[in-house]
């Protein structure tokens, strides 16, 4: 279903779906997962988090090309304003880390609530510990959370759940509400619930190799092979591959704020 909607994606007649795809700059010759992940759907989810959603079902679901290109440059405005209010967060979140405790519970009045989540995410890949980022207004700090593996995120809420006004969510990711006041309170409660179940928060996240390869077995006919497998996501995971035994001969960062790493590895007399 996936790899034929893609191609029908691909061809789609719909004037907004064309406007907001020629704005994110899409690639039709890789027209892939990859551009609904991190091009089109993050375009249209900025709205929600950030205001009033039903634009984007206009986008999707108008024939009037002028009103189409100006939904998809308010979508992509949208999406930059996102993008920094995270950035902005994330750097006033990092200066309220305590490392000598278990968990973070980092809370602030003025903090837009619809990007909390990503901000969230983003420390924890960083330390590698549970977080929990929230707004406060009017007294009221609400949120989400985004933990290790090693805790159950629900689990560790449910134990003082008076705290709360509301929660929900899964082992690794949950909302919450609760008075300001009981901020401290949260914390040491998360904080017990490590202790009494002797959980390690140092143990990072678990990482799945799917194979061990050689340098010379990797090629570009291999690497192309791997396309039969896709669409790939959460429940067709892409295929990681762990390879020793390399020299390092160059590497040098690339794209927006050098996040990408390009490398040149070199075993023998093969190279790659």
């Amino acid at each position: 279903l996936v790899k034929n909607g893609l191609q029908v994606l691909k061809a789609s007649e719909r004037v907004g779906l064309q406007e907001l795809m020629a704005l994110s700059n899409v690639d039709f010759d890789q027209f892939n997962e990859d551009v609904i992940g991190f091009k089109l759907a993050p375009q249209l989810n900025a709205l929600g988090r950030l205001d009033d959603p039903n634009p984007a079902l206009e986008l999707l679901t108008g024939f009037d090309e002028e009103e189409a290109q100006q939904i998809a440059v308010m979508i992509n405005e949208k999406n930059e304003e996102r993008k920094e209010l995270v950035q902005a967060i994330f750097d006033q979140a990092k200066e309220m880390i305590n490392l000598d405790r278990p968990i973070q519970v980092l809370a602030k009045e003025g903090w837009h609530p619809g990007v909390l989540g990503i901000v969230a995410g983003r420390i924890m890949e960083e330390i590698s510990q549970t977080v929990i980022v929230l707004a406060i207004d009017n007294g009221i700090a609400k949120g989400s959370a985004r933990s290790i593996e090693a805790i159950n995120m629900v689990e560790a809420l449910n134990r003082d759940k008076g705290l709360l006004t509301a929660f929900g969510g899964h082992p690794g990711a949950a909302g919450m509400t609760l008075p300001a006041k009981n901020l401290e309170a949260l914390s040491e409660s998360l904080s017990a619930y490590i202790a009494e179940n002797n959980i390690d928060c140092q143990q990072k996240n678990s990482l799945h190799i799917d194979q061990e390869l050689d340098l010379s077995q990797i090629s570009l006919e291999t690497l192309k092979s791997l396309n039969q497998l896709a669409p790939f996501g959460m429940d067709n995971t892409k295929p990681l591959f762990l390879v020793k035994d390399f020299t390092l001969v160059q590497a040098r960062t690339l794209g927006a704020d050098n996040k990408h790493l390009k490398l040149r590895i070199q075993k023998a007399s093969v190279e790659t």
